[in-house]
């Protein structure tokens, strides 16, 4: 964690890096439903200000307690509200999703389908949604689910909602590896004509390899018209066949090992 920082009484910041990008954190707790109208403006006022010091390349986070419902439909509010929220939207969730709208944000709680796992607040036989996790839309891309964990209470009467991030593995790059090229024209003396001696006797492999390899190719199409002319045409077709397939083989790879072989024993 780089930075902290205490902005008021309802708001702190935190700023890491992580996956080489830079997060920004806004941990709120917003003004109760009796609290008068102009605390609840001086704490949207310092949000959103909060909201626009934080670069578009850097992640931007926004949790805590908003004590709002937003509801369960997204009546006025597609594309920042999901659809998929709790309860009867209420004047504070109005007012949260005006704050989303105009800063570019989604209501993560809102987003991915839940059967149970919703509620964020409990108190006697009363539940609702009131803590929410929230980001930029160009951001939901990495969010891979939010939700609520019952059995974990930060505190007294509220429950836990975890966000998960897809995080990007970070690849080390490994250099290509280079073939050494030999530095032949530094060799001097005795040295350097042992390497010529060298180039003259593989030219001279070469050549007589490929030369052997005609030469068993031509033996093999002497054969080829021996067995004709003792069995005719006919009888050796489908000996044809059978050898083609060998004959290719032999051609492209067997003549060379034998033509080295045969190198070996002059």
């Amino acid at each position: 964690m780089s930075e902290v920082q205490r902005i008021s009484d309802r708001l702190m910041g935190l700023k890491f890096v992580n996956d080489r990008r830079v997060w920004h954190i806004i941990s709120a707790y917003a003004p109760q439903q009796g609290c008068s109208e102009e605390e609840k403006e001086e704490f949207r006022g310092k949000l959103e200000e909060c909201i626009e010091r934080v670069p578009r390349i850097e992640l931007l986070v926004l949790s805590g307690d908003m004590n709002a419902h937003v509801g369960e439909s997204s009546d006025g509010f597609e594309g920042i509200h999901g659809g998929r929220g709790f309860g009867r939207r209420n004047q504070g969730g109005e007012r949260l999703l005006e704050l989303a709208e105009a800063m570019n944000l989604v209501v993560l709680n809102t987003q991915f389908e839940k059967r149970s796992h919703l509620v964020t607040y409990s108190s006697g036989h009363n539940e609702t949604q009131i803590d929410y996790v929230l980001v930029r839309k160009e951001d939901k891309k990495i969010i891979m689910d939010c939700k609520v964990i019952p059995n974990e209470s930060v505190v007294a009467q509220h429950k836990l909602a975890v966000a998960d991030f897809r995080l990007k593995a970070i690849r080390k790059r490994t250099a290509p590896a280079r073939n050494r090229r030999i530095k032949t024209w530094k060799l001097k003396g005795r040295s350097q004509e042992s390497l010529k001696v060298s180039k003259k006797q593989s030219r001279e492999i070469c050549e007589w390899n490929v030369r052997m390899l005609r030469y068993y190719m031509i033996q093999a199409e002497i054969v080829g018209q021996q067995q004709r002319d003792v069995w005719g045409d006919n009888g050796i077709e489908q000996q044809e066949k059978r050898n083609m397939v060998t004959m290719k083989r032999f051609k492209q790879h067997e003549g060379t090992i034998i033509c080295q072989k045969m190198v070996g024993r002059r």
